[in-house]
C-alpha cells in the first residue's frame, strides 16, 4: 500500500471533531429554512417534492458528518439540482450586523444591517475604505471613489484595465493593479504613482499598524513587501509558487500568509517562513481569511471535481483544526463578520448565503434565492460575489 493510500484510509476513518454538534446544526438549518418559507410556498408538498426535501435533509446531515476524506455519493448532484424545494428566508437582516459590499452583474451593492440594498452603479469591482466612508470601484481603465450612496468623489484613469483596488488601513492610500503594473494613489485621488511595472495577477495587501507597507507577488513567484512612502524594501521571500491566489496580513500585522490551492505558508513581519497549515491529501485550498481581531484562520478546501464537496474549517497556525460546516458542491466568498462571531460563505449550487457561527451557537442561518435579489428582472442571474463586510464608523 502506498503512502498516499494509507493517508487516505486514515483520513476516511478519522472522526470529524464536534461531529454530533455539526450534524445537529445541519438539521436545524434545513428545518428552519422550511419553517420560514413564504406562506404562498408552504402548500402541501407532492410526493416528489416531499421526497426531495427529505433527501436534502438527509444529505446535509450526512455531509456534515462525513469523514474528512470521504467521497460524495453519486446521487448528490440530483438533490442539489432540486434544492429549490428547501427554501430559506429572503435577506431581511445581517446576522452579525454591519454592512456588506456585494458585486453583481449589474454592479456593486451596499447591503445594510436591516437587509436593505442600494446599487452603487455600473462598476466591476468594489472595496470598502477602513471606516466605510467611501468605496473604491473600478470600471474598465478607471478607478473611482464613491460614497455609500453611490456619489462619485474622484476618478483616476489608466490606459489598461484596473483591477483589485485595496484601501490602506489608514485610509490615506489606495493600491490597485493597472494591467501588469501595481500603482498607489492617495486617498483623495492625487499623487498617483507606479510601484512596480510588472506583478502577478494577485490582489496586493496592506500591512496593518505599519506606515503604508504593501505586499504583492512578483512574476517569479515571490512575495515582496515595500514601504510605499519611503520606496524601501521590507522583505522579499523565497519562492511561494506561481499558483498563489491570495495574500493576507493578520490583524496585528505580525503574520502574513500566501495561499495557493496546494499550500498555505505563513511568514513573519520580516518575511521569514514561520509555519504552514495542513490540508487533507485529496483536498485543495479555495480560500483563507484571518479573523478580524485574533490569530485564527478560516479555511475553505474542496474535494473532487465532477462532484465536489467543500468544507469550512477554523484553524490556528499549525495542526489545530475544527470543522464548522460542509456542503456538496462549491462554497466560495469566505468572509468574517466585523466582530468575528460568524463566517459568511456562498453556496453556489443552492444559490444561498450561509451564516455560520464560529463557536457553534446559534445555529447556521441560510438565505436563499440570493442571485435574484441582486439582479431583479434577470432571467438567469449569476450568484453575486461578496467583497467586504465591515462595521461602518460614519
Amino acid at each position: 500500500m502506498s503512502d498516499e493510500q494509507r493517508i487516505r484510509e486514515a483520513l476516511r476513518d478519522a472522526p470529524v471533531p464536534d461531529g454530533a454538534a455539526a450534524h445537529e446544526r445541519g438539521l436545524r438549518v434545513v428545518s428552519a429554512a422550511l419553517e420560514q418559507q413564504p406562506a404562498s410556498r408552504r402548500r402541501a408538498p407532492s410526493i416528489r417534492r416531499l421526497g426531495i426535501t427529505l433527501a436534502a435533509i438527509g444529505l446535509l446531515s450526512g455531509v456534515v458528518l462525513s469523514p474528512v476524506g470521504a467521497e460524495v455519493r453519486d446521487w448528490v448532484g440530483d438533490v442539489v439540482a432540486n434544492n429549490s424545494a428547501v427554501s430559506a428566508p429572503t435577506l431581511t437582516d445581517l446576522p452579525g450586523g454591519g454592512e456588506l459590499l456585494v458585486e453583481s452583474e449589474d454592479g456593486p451593492w451596499v447591503v445594510r444591517g436591516d437587509g436593505s440594498q442600494r446599487l452603487l452603479g455600473d462598476y466591476e469591482q468594489a472595496t470598502w475604505s477602513p471606516r466605510g466612508l467611501f468605496i473604491a470601484v473600478t470600471d474598465g481603465g478607471r478607478l473611482s471613489a464613491v460614497d455609500p450612496m453611490g456619489e462619485p468623489r474622484w476618478t483616476v484613469s489608466q490606459p489598461t484595465p484596473v483591477r483589485d483596488p485595496r484601501w490602506s488601513p489608514s485610509g490615506f492610500r489606495v493600491a490597485y493593479r493597472a494591467g501588469p503594473a501595481l500603482r498607489v494613489v492617495a486617498g483623495d485621488g492625487t499623487e498617483d504613482q507606479l510601484i512596480a511595472a510588472n506583478v502577478s495577477p494577485v490582489a496586493p495587501v496592506w500591512r496593518p499598524g505599519a506606515a503604508h507597507v504593501l505586499a504583492y507577488v512578483t512574476p517569479d513567484g515571490r512575495m515582496h513587501a515595500l514601504d510605499t512612502d519611503l520606496d524601501k524594501v521590507r522583505f522579499l521571500t523565497g519562492p511561494i509558487g506561481s499558483s498563489t491566489i491570495s495574500l493576507s496580513w493578520s490583524a496585528d500585522g505580525r503574520r502574513v500568509f500566501a495561499l495557493s490551492p496546494e499550500q498555505l505558508i505563513i511568514f513573519d513581519g520580516q518575511g521569514n517562513r514561520v509555519t504552514s497549515v495542513a490540508r487533507p491529501a485529496s483536498a485543495r485550498f479555495v480560500a483563507a481569511q484571518w479573523e478580524p481581531h485574533g490569530q485564527r484562520l478560516a479555511l475553505l478546501w474542496r474535494y473532487g471535481h465532477l462532484r465536489p464537496r467543500t468544507e469550512l474549517v477554523i484553524a490556528r497556525p499549525g495542526p489545530s483544526q475544527r470543522l464548522l460546516f460542509a456542503a456538496p458542491g462549491t462554497l466560495t466568498d469566505l468572509i468574517w463578520s466585523p466582530g468575528g462571531e460568524r463566517l459568511l460563505v456562498s453556496w453556489q449550487q443552492a444559490d444561498q448565503w450561509v451564516f455560520v457561527p464560529v463557536d457553534g451557537s446559534p445555529e447556521p442561518q441560510a438565505v436563499a434565492d440570493i442571485s435574484a435579489q441582486f439582479a431583479p428582472g434577470e432571467p438567469t442571474p449569476a450568484l453575486p460575489a461578496i467583497s467586504g463586510w465591515i462595521q461602518p464608523q460614519r
